[in-house]
């Protein structure tokens, strides 16, 4: 991360609650656990929360 400051800063402010990580942990646990559901999880969660995401990627970027 020292090589790209900008990934740095993103992963610094990132902060997913707790109670999403064990929605996406429950789905694993019911079988949503391969590579692609994961992903699938993920792009899900951003969508839910893109104005959060976008946000997160402006300060990273300025």
């Amino acid at each position: 991360m020292q090589d790209n400051p900008v990934v740095q800063s993103l992963f610094e402010q990132i902060e997913i609650p707790l109670e999403d990580v064990n929605l996406q942990q429950e789905k694993v646990k019911n079988g949503e656990n391969k590579p692609v559901d994961i992903r699938r999880h993920a792009e899900e969660w951003v969508a839910d929360h893109q104005d959060l995401f976008d946000s997160w990627l402006s300060v990273a970027l300025n």
